[in-house]
This record gives structure tokens, C-alpha cells and sequence, in this order.
């Protein structure tokens, strides 16, 4: 992991909020700096992640949301 990535779910652990709500509020905080997303791994990790390191990674399983962009909604096949 680049040192500029954070990780969200180690980090937030125990809050009262729900991870991906927290990551959310940092991404939106570090948006000064650059475009971040909040990602969840394949293992269920969420991340706060500069845009370079989401295009680095193999282990992003869905983005859902971008500070430039907003939330990613994903729509059902069923």
C-alpha cells in the first residue's frame, strides 16, 4: 500500500457510524488534495484512495464513491 493510502476500515473500526459512512466524510476532507474514492476490497475492506492507487490496485472489488463524482450506484440485472 502507497503511504498516501489510507485505510479506512482499520482506522474506523468500533465507530458508531458504518465504515463506508466514515470513509465517505475523509474522502470529502482530503478533497483539497486530489480526487479520492472510497472503494471496498475483495476482502471487505473499505479505503480511502487517491485516484492513481485505485488504478494501481487488483484487489478493488467496487467503487462507491468518487469526491468529484459523487456515489456510484451499480444497477441489478435481475
Amino acid at each position: 500500500m502507497y503511504n498516501f493510502d489510507f485505510n479506512a476500515h482499520q482506522q474506523l473500526s468500533g465507530s458508531p457510524k458504518n465504515d463506508v459512512q466514515q470513509a465517505i466524510e475523509k474522502a470529502n476532507e482530503k478533497a483539497h488534495m486530489g480526487n479520492f474514492k472510497v472503494c471496498v476490497t475483495t476482502a471487505g475492506d473499505v479505503l480511502v484512495l487517491p485516484e492513481f492507487s485505485v488504478l494501481m490496485r487488483d484487489d478493488i472489488a467496487e467503487i462507491v464513491y468518487d469526491t468529484d463524482h459523487g456515489y456510484s450506484f451499480k444497477t441489478s440485472s435481475n
